[in-house]
């Protein structure tokens, strides 16, 4: 059955610039998945957008008029042209998407190989699509499938035996660079995901001067008391960015939150790690703060894949047993 598609970006074979471009925020996922359910073109759809990769997986009748619709959708919905968008996207479809997905659910596709974070994400992913609407009979097959064979390789073998994830990537390159951090003042500025992760990895370690600051504050009392973090007003990082050592920035937000006029030459702050997708700091506050983006930290995150290749061999033999066994009910169902 090649009625399956998929429009992919990832840091593999996209630069970071264009994948920022692409990326969708979480909040605005729901409202693209209602505008591709107008079109009567395609019949199911699936969005995963994360810090490092923009997927969009579809079933069709016919995949051709299926990938103009899609462009022409996120090309109105992103402000981006067409043929930019075409240039940006590598096309997949059939068995291939289905591998893609079962490899990528496993970690084998991911910047640290073997994290855990991304089967939570295409979780979501598809309970957002499922929750809209847009999927139905095949690609919750799919899906559901996908999330088990990512559960099953991570039980079977030892793939994410010591795998760690972007959020603690960042962190272990504040530590390679400041033994000392455990005395430094930390601004995490974000209480999504990778804010959150970014407060747990930190107070696991002994940190306790750390501060935290979002948008809106409908989480910051519970987050503040369970961690006993400190907190401001968001409209207040303007003036108080500076006094503070080190500074993660974890938002979705489109627009950057820190400029040069927040870290002059003399603030506080030494060192910035930007886990924004798209980035959060202006390039140019690289002038007067070292400041590591997602791009900096991929080389921190090199897939030793030497040390790992029986782990990616025995991964590989479940994705084929349980390609084989979708393929067996592809046949049975629509036969």
């Amino acid at each position: 059955m090649d009625s399956i598609g998929l429009f992919e970006a990832s840091f593999q074979q996209v630069s970071w610039e264009n994948l920022e471009s692409v990326c969708f925020r979480s909040q605005d996922i729901p409202s693209f998945l209602r505008q591709v359910k107008k079109s009567p073109l395609i019949n199911e759809c699936v969005l995963l957008s994360t810090c490092n990769r923009i997927e969009l997986y579809f079933e069709a009748d016919n995949l051709v008029s299926a990938k103009k619709v899609l462009l022409s959708i996120m090309s109105q919905f992103q402000s981006i042209d067409e043929e930019k968008l075409a240039q940006i996207f590598l096309f997949k479809k059939g068995q291939d998407v289905i591998r893609h997905l079962f490899e990528v659910s496993c970690g084998m596709k991911s910047m640290v190989f073997g994290e855990n974070e991304i089967l939570g994400q295409i979780k979501n992913a598809y309970f957002v699509a499922n929750t809209e609407g847009t999927t139905k009979k095949y690609l919750n097959k799919v899906f559901q499938m996908g999330i088990s064979v990512g559960k099953k390789v991570r039980s079977h073998t030892s793939i994410s035996k010591g795998a760690s994830s972007v959020t603690s990537i960042g962190i272990d390159a504040i530590r390679a660079k400041f033994p000392q951090y455990l005395n430094m003042s930390v601004l995490v500025v974000g209480a999504g995901t990778m804010g959150l992760r970014s407060i747990k990895k930190l107070v696991a370690l002994g940190h306790n001067n750390i501060t935290i600051i979002n948008r809106t504050d409908d989480k910051l009392d519970r987050i503040c008391s369970k961690y006993e973090l400190q907190t401001f007003p968001f409209e207040l990082l303007d003036k108080r960015a500076g006094d503070f050592h080190l500074i993660i920035a974890a938002t979705g937000s489109k627009e950057y939150i820190l400029h040069p006029r927040n870290l002059s030459s003399n603030s506080k702050t030494q060192f910035i790690v930007d886990l924004g997708m798209p980035r959060n700091v202006d390039a140019e506050v690289s002038s007067f703060v070292t400041v590591h983006t997602l791009s900096q930290l991929k080389e921190y995150a090199v897939k030793t894949l030497d040390k790992r290749q029986e782990d990616e061999v025995n991964a590989m033999k479940i994705v084929d047993e349980e390609l084989i066994k979708l393929e067996e009910w592809k046949n049975y169902s629509y036969a």
